[in-house]
């Protein structure tokens, strides 16, 4: 990830959506076909549905936040280049996409239009560790899909399973939409950028209203941010979108040494 600049004379720049698709792959075609790459997402419409809730998270937001999800409006934009190209023009880089991972859950065994099967979205986190070629020990920050619904305690059970981790090993883990909402078409970018200042600055934003965790999340609530938490040796973050079309995906992030 690179600050941007014009593509150079001759270059052939392409461009990939912030859903999960252009999320999980674009790293595939960085090195094989373009120098630049631009990663998009955005969202701009509000379900009438959700209006009596959000006039009532207004008044109430410790409580309600905990048990519906909130939707949000944003877009972002990030940058993707060739190391090659960007060391050329003296780009800052923010950070390296180290892999990634795209599944289907095929709407079968818990998997719906709305919910991800459980079964695929540990494969995909598992995965997305082997594309990146690096130990499940090295994830310092889970960056989850977690969108305040039932299903939040059966992704965080597939992330302990997938990267082998305990209560005692597992890593610190958030939602970005505990502080903006779920930005859906958006979702994946905005929280892709999150990681990507997260990763400059070394640290981890909070898990907003998350005190009063599910019964099967109790055991993990102690790596559960609920203030900016420091994190000087801050190094790899995977992000993840579970959800919509039972499709799943995970891209993993690093730190750019200085």
């Amino acid at each position: 990830m690179t600050e941007p600049t014009p593509p150079p004379s001759g270059g052939n720049p392409d461009s990939a959506s912030g859903d999960k698709l252009g999320e999980a792959t674009i790293h595939r075609h960085i090195d094989r076909e373009n120098d630049l790459l631009v990663m998009r997402g955005d969202f701009a419409s509000l379900f009438a549905a959700y209006l009596d809730h959000v006039r009532r998270w207004e008044s109430e937001p410790d409580g309600l936040s905990q048990t519906f999800m909130r939707q949000g409006l944003g877009a972002a934009i990030l940058h993707l280049e060739s190391l090659e190209s960007a060391q050329a023009r003296g780009a800052r880089i923010y950070a390296e996409v180290m892999g990634g991972a795209l599944n289907c859950g095929g709407h079968r065994s818990g998997g719906s239009m709305t919910a991800p099967n459980p079964v695929s979205v540990r494969r995909c986190i598992g995965q997305a560790v082997a594309d990146a070629e690096i130990d499940p020990r090295e994830i310092d920050l889970i960056n989850g899909h977690l969108t305040a619904t039932g299903a939040d305690a059966n992704e965080v059970a597939a992330w302990a399973e997938a990267l082998g981790a305990t209560p005692d090993t597992f890593p610190v883990i958030h939602s970005t939409k505990s502080l903006i909402g779920h930005g859906l078409g958006a979702a994946g970018a905005l929280e892709s950028v999150a990681c990507v200042l997260m990763l400059r600055g070394r640290f981890a934003h909070p898990s907003l209203n998350c005190e009063d965790v599910h019964p099967m999340v109790e055991a993990y609530a102690g790596s559960i941010p609920h203030e900016t938490r420091e994190m000087p040796g801050l190094r790899t973050v995977i992000k993840s979108g579970f959800g919509f079309g039972d499709v799943n995906a995970c891209v993993i992030f690093r730190r750019w040494a200085d």
